[in-house]
This record gives C-alpha cells, structure tokens and sequence, in this order.
C-alpha cells in the first residue's frame, strides 16, 4: 500500500457536487488486506442497513493526458482570464461512483466495512483505493442501498463465488442471529484468494460454513448436486448467489428445476439486465425529443438520440452517474412534474408507476415535458 500522504478525498473530490447528490463523508478507521488483491475497509459508521446493501462510493476520477504543447520550442501565450504563464484552470472532473457491498453486521452491531477487489485492468477506481486510501482519511459515501433483497423469514442457502461473499456475508450474519436454518458454500481459486474464508469457518463452523478452494480440491464442485442435497431437507429455502456470472448462472440453471426461488447479485451491467428482464444489450435512448425543466425553472431541450444525462453534460449541468445502461442507479433524479418513461433495471414495476424518481441515463420524458429536481 502506498504510504506516502494520506488521500484526504474531501479535497481531490468536488464536495458540492457529492454533497447536493446525497453523499456524505465517512472517515476510514481501518485498512487492511483480507485476501490476494482484497483490501477491506471498516468505516465510522454503525447505521443499520438491509442486509445485502450496498455504498456508493466516490473516487477521484483519473487525472486526463495532458495536451501537448502548442507548438515545439515555444512559450504559449497566457490564456484569458489566467495569470501570466500560469495555464487555465481545468473544470473539477466528475467523480467515479463504484458500488461496493456492505459486510459488516446490518443490525449495527459492528461497524461498516466493505472490501474492494483491486481490478488492475479497471478504470481506475478500485486500484485508487488500494494504492491511496488508509485509516484516517475520509471516503464519499451515500446511503445503503438495498437491490439484493433477503428473505428475513426463510431457510437460505448462499452460494459465493470470489468476492461474491460481501454481500452474502451480510446477509448470513442476519440469519444467524435471526436463529434461521442457512448454509454457505464458498467457492474461490484458493483459499489465500478467499476474503473471510478463515473468520467464517472459525466463527460458524462446518455445520453453516463449507470452503472449497478450487486449486486444493481438484475443481469446482457440482453445484447443482451440492445445492439439492441441503435444498431437499429445507423446501421453503431461497436461494442467494453472488459471484462470476459463470457461477451465477450455474446456479440458476442447475436448479431451475426446483421450485426453490434464486435471487442473484450481478456486478456485471449486462448479466443485471438480463438478470431483470429488461434484456440484453445496452437499453436504447432513443425517443421523441422533449423539454426538461430544471428546479430553478431554466429549461434543457433533449434531442432524439440523445439521453437526459447526455443533454445535461452539453448544458454544462454537472450530474453524477455510473454504469451509464440503467442498472446501478447513481443517477436516480428525483422527479418534481410530468411522468417518464422508465427504461432501466433498478426500479420495481411499482416503484416505476409510482413516477417519483428516473435514472437520467436511460430514461425518457413519457410526454414533450418533465420537472427533475436538478440546478445549474
């Protein structure tokens, strides 16, 4: 980890921008690594949250390549409004928002954390916080945020893959202290790859916890098989997966047989979509033009092939997203007049009919106008 000065993320981010969006800082009280390229983060905050939920978390965006100079050997000339020699200030760059699960206990019992897998070949927001954050310094974060949704009054059965623990972890801590009958069973490459894996053994034994690293036992087990023989003793059980999306839909397909219901977390936009209904592919924008009126009254016109998100960037309104395919809901915008057209896969139908909030980044105006609860 780098030790060089502490990243005070409340100075690299713009804090008016996060702040009017919802978020809050929240110090970092430890890092540390739990697994291969796993760094967990336990957080100042005890605030109960649905188990399964996840943070919103904002990082700095990668710094842009710089411009090459205006011409080879010569001074450029001060730039309007800046001080001789000095070049022009560039416009604060939006933050990346990432999603990371929560997988601490939900009640509050113990602080929040979550633990990031480094991604080397990412966009840069996982390896910021492996590289930079350490306990002292300050993360942007907004409320849980619960779209894996846990069956408080059933048996379950977790089946993780990799860091697909982190919600799951959250989840069987619930059930345990809720005296529900639940069993996990933990797949990874090897056990030095496996966040937890150790703490989970120890803390609930082989009767709830089976660890099977890949490397050590020869390949992944036949899940389908593993998942019937507990399923058959528990039939009212559900089913909660998180991991690859190989795994996932092992899983899903393995027991589609069964009248058991699997509820899955995807990662990946496309498997989210999918995973939904709202189908495969990035969804379309495409639609009617229309007026956005703003909550200070001034007006954005939205072209035909363009998104509201879009239209906003080349009105020079600054507005956060994430994964840009109306999945993760970074840019839910509250809706103030008028009715949209809901094209993403984050809203229930109903909360969909109930026409408060739209995600900016897919959605449409259902008519020629709409009043978002958004200012220049």
């Amino acid at each position: 980890m780098d030790t060089q000065t502490p990243a005070r993320t409340s100075e690299a981010l713009d804090r008016d921008l996060l702040e009017r969006a919802g978020f809050r800082p929240v110090r970092v009280t430890r890092a540390e690594p739990v697994a291969e390229a796993v760094l967990a983060l336990t957080l100042d905050s005890r605030q109960p949250f649905a188990p399964g939920a996840h943070l919103e978390v904002a990082v700095p965006a990668p710094a842009p390549a710089p411009a090459p100079a205006p011409g080879a050997g010569m001074a450029p000339s001060p730039a309007a409004g800046s001080e001789a020699g000095s070049p022009p200030e560039a416009p604060a760059a939006e933050p990346l928002i990432r999603h990371y699960s929560l997988c601490s206990d939900p009640t509050g019992a113990t602080p929040w954390q979550i633990a990031v897998l480094r991604h080397e070949d990412g966009d840069g927001g996982s390896e910021w916080i492996h590289s930079h954050v350490q306990a002292g310094d300050e993360l942007f974060v907004r409320a849980p945020r619960a779209s894996f949704h846990f069956r408080a009054a059933l048996p379950a059965l977790f089946i993780a893959g990799g860091v697909g623990i982190t919600p799951l972890r959250s989840m069987l801590t619930f059930a345990h202290g809720l005296g529900l009958d639940w069993r996990l069973l933990y797949i990874g490459r090897s056990e030095a790859s496996m966040a937890f894996a150790r703490e989970l053994e120890a803390e609930f034994g082989a009767e709830h916890v089976e660890v099977w690293a890949t490397a050590q036992r020869g390949g992944r087990p036949d899940l389908a098989a593993a998942a019937e023989e507990w399923l058959a003793a528990h039939p009212t059980a559900v089913v909660y997966t998180c991991g690859p999306t190989a795994l996932m839909d092992a899983v899903t397909s393995g027991l589609s047989a069964l009248p058991h219901r699997v509820e899955r977390e995807d990662f990946d936009p496309e498997s989210a979509e999918a995973a939904s209904g709202a189908g495969a592919g990035t969804p379309t924008t495409v639609g009617p033009p229309f007026t956005v009126e703003l909550a200070d009254g001034s007006e954005v016109a939205v072209e035909r092939n363009e998104s509201i998100l879009e239209a906003f960037s080349r009105a020079g309104i600054r507005s956060l997203s994430s994964c840009r395919r109306g999945t993760c809901g970074t840019c839910e915008t509250r809706i103030l007049c008028g009715e949209a057209d809901h094209r993403d896969a984050v809203l229930s139908p109903e909360e969909q009919a109930e026409q408060s909030s739209m995600m900016v980044c897919v959605s449409r105006a259902a008519g020629e106008r709409i009043t978002l609860d958004v200012q220049r």
